[in-house]
């Protein structure tokens, strides 16, 4: 296990009150092959809420337009799009019940904090080399991330 414990930041204006997963929808731009729709991630995101806990949407300024799409589809969620730096994502991934991602950075940092987390592997990358380390990651993949059902996704969910 990784002790990140060293690293944190002041969440106090973004977590929400209750139980609350976190939301990775982006990527590298210049590789869409590595992220799951976003009209799957809103899906999700309305079932997370029915289930009584909060998405949260993390991002950076350039996948904004995702993570708007996302909001959208389940305005309860809370965007904080260009919100957080490392110390709050780690902060905020202690937290969570669970996090779901595209195989992108900040999915590393939350599983290293021992956050559970599903990550979403389109064929274009190998988990088996490339995969978050952490206590409780869940790796899911399809060739074309657009083949791989919310259900799917939805029952590797372990919430609390």
């Amino acid at each position: 296990d990784a002790d990140l414990s060293w690293l944190d930041g002041d969440i106090a204006t973004l977590v929400p009150e209750g139980a609350y997963a976190i939301l990775v929808p982006g990527g590298a731009a210049r590789r869409p092959e590595k992220r799951w729709p976003a009209g799957f991630f809103g899906e999700l995101a309305q079932t997370l809420l029915e289930a009584g806990h909060t998405p949260i949407l993390l991002g950076t300024e350039e996948e904004q337009d995702v993570l708007a799409r996302i909001a959208a589809l389940a305005p309860a969620v809370r965007d904080l799009c260009g919100r957080t730096d490392f110390g709050q994502i780690a902060a905020l991934a202690r937290g969570a019940v669970v996090a779901i991602g595209n195989d992108t950075g900040p999915m590393h940092l939350i599983t290293a904090t021992g956050c559970s987390a599903t990550v979403l592997f389109s064929g274009d990358s190998d988990p088996a080399l490339t995969a978050p380390i952490g206590r409780a990651v869940t790796v899911l993949q399809r060739s074309h991330l657009s083949d791989l059902p919310v259900s799917e996704v939805r029952q590797s969910l372990t919430l609390s």
